[in-house]
C-alpha cells in the first residue's frame, strides 16, 4: 500500500464504529497501538478509496490489557443493593468482587458503624423511627438507636429490614472473603474535630490490636483510606504494615506525590480527572492508583485509559463486559 494513502483507525463500541484517528499507512500502526493500549475494544483499519481502488477495511481485531485492574465495590456495591449493607456486600461477592470499600463513623457511644452520609436521612427510615432527628449527625445516635433503623427499604421492598452494620458485624459477615478498603469518614468537609479524629483513631487502634480488623490486616486484606490526611498520615506512621490510600479529588502535584510517598502506598483519585500521566508519575514514586467512582461502561473506559491499578465501582462485575465486548455485527 502506498505510504501516503489515507487510513482511518476505527473502534467498535456499543454497536457503533467511530473514528479514533485519521492517518497514513505509514502512521497507522503507531496510531492503532496508542489507541488500543489504553482502551480495550474491537478495532479495524479502513483505507479510503484511492486512485480507483475501492475502500477496504481489515477484519476486526479485539484488543485487551496486559494487566487486569482490580474492581473495588464502592459502598459495598451501591448499584447492586442498598449501599453499605450486608446485602449489598453479598450481592457484590456474588458478582465476583474481590474487594470492598465502605465508610466508617462513630456513634455517640463510640461504636464504629458503616455509613457514608453525615445523617441517616437519605438511606434509612430515621424520620419515621425518630421524628425530628432526621437531620441530626450520625454521632448523636447511640448504637442501640442505630440498630432500630431500616437501611434497605428505600432501595426496594426486597431489601426491607437490612440494617446498618457495625464494623464488627461487617467483618464477621465478610469473613476474609475479600479485601477491605475502609474509608475513615469525617463531617463536615472530611475534617471533623481533633476530638472526633482522636476517638476514631483510638477505636481503630484497638480493633487492629485485638479485633477482627487486626485479623484482616494480618492476612494482608486491609487498606485504610481518607480525605483527611491529618488523620491518615499519623495512622500510617503508627501502622506501617497497613497500606493506606490518600483520597483526593484533584490530581496531586509532583510535590504532593513525593510527600505522600513517604507515608502512603496508594492514591485514590477521581476517575475523570486522573490521566495516564498521573498514574505513571504515581508509579514512578512507588505508589499505586485507585480511581472512583464508576457505574457505567463509558466510565470504565475512561478509567481504564488512565492506567489505574484499581477501579472503585458501584457496579462490580461490569469490567468483564468492557474488556470482552461482543464482536461487531457490521
Amino acid at each position: 500500500m502506498r505510504a501516503g494513502r489515507k487510513l482511518t483507525v476505527e473502534r467498535y463500541v456499543d454497536g457503533t464504529w467511530s473514528t479514533v484517528a485519521e492517518t497514513s499507512a505509514k502512521g497507522a500502526s503507531a496510531a492503532l497501538t496508542v489507541a488500543a493500549a489504553r482502551f480495550p475494544a474491537w478495532y479495524r483499519v479502513r483505507a479510503a478509496a484511492h486512485n480507483g481502488i475501492a475502500s477496504v477495511a481489515t477484519a476486526p481485531v479485539r484488543t485487551t490489557l496486559n494487566r487486569r485492574p482490580v474492581e473495588i465495590a464502592h459502598r459495598a456495591g451501591a448499584a447492586l443493593g442498598p449501599e453499605q449493607t450486608l446485602g449489598a456486600m453479598e450481592a457484590s461477592l456474588t458478582a465476583g468482587a474481590t474487594a470492598m470499600e465502605v465508610d466508617v463513623q462513630l456513634t455517640k457511644d463510640a461504636v464504629p458503624v458503616i455509613v457514608h452520609d453525615q445523617t441517616f436521612a437519605r438511606t434509612t427510615n430515621v424520620a419515621t423511627v425518630f421524628p425530628g432527628r432526621e437531620d441530626d449527625p450520625v454521632g448523636t445516635f447511640t448504637w442501640a438507636e442505630v440498630q432500630q433503623l431500616d437501611a434497605g427499604s428505600w432501595a426496594g421492598p426486597q431489601w426491607a429490614g437490612e440494617g446498618i452494620p457495625s464494623l464488627d458485624e461487617l467483618l464477621t459477615a465478610l469473613g476474609g472473603r475479600a479485601h477491605l478498603v475502609l474509608e475513615v469518614k469525617f463531617w463536615p468537609f472530611n475534617q471533623g474535630t481533633p476530638e472526633e479524629r482522636a476517638a476514631l483513631r483510638d477505636v481503630l487502634d484497638a480493633e487492629l490490636v485485638a479485633g477482627r480488623l487486626g485479623e484482616l490486616a494480618g492476612a494482608g486484606k486491609l487498606t485504610v483510606s481518607s480525605f483527611n490526611h491529618e488523620f491518615l498520615q499519623p495512622f500510617a506512621e503508627a501502622h506501617p504494615d497497613v497500606p493506606v490510600g490518600a483520597l483526593t479529588f484533584f490530581p496531586p502535584s509532583a510535590t504532593q506525590v513525593a510527600q505522600w510517598a513517604t507515608w502512603a502506598e496508594e492514591i485514590h483519585g477521581q476517575f475523570a480527572l486522573t490521566t495516564w500521566q498521573d498514574t505513571t508519575a504515581a508509579r514512578a514514586a512507588g505508589l499505586t492508583t485507585s480511581v472512583w467512582t464508576l457505574a457505567t461502561p463509558d466510565q470504565y473506559r475512561v478509567a481504564l485509559a488512565s492506567g489505574a491499578e484499581a477501579l472503585i465501582t458501584d457496579n462490580p462485575g461490569l469490567l468483564a463486559s468492557v474488556l470482552e465486548p461482543p464482536a461487531p455485527t457490521s
